[in-house]
């Protein structure tokens, strides 16, 4: 299926991704169908296994 999560998606914590949160996503806006909303950090809090 085209669009899935990577299983390294699922695991990894994007730590750019948090500090991008709530910001217009950088670049040249790109025409679409539909509204392009801002930048959002994981809604998972990931914890460190030992």
């Amino acid at each position: 299926m085209l669009g899935d999560l990577s299983p390294i998606d699922t695991v990894d914590p994007k730590l750019e991704r948090t500090r991008q949160h709530g910001k217009p996503l950088p670049g040249k806006k790109l025409p679409t169908d539909s509204a392009t909303g801002n930048l959002m950090k994981s809604p998972f809090s990931f914890n460190a296994i030992q």
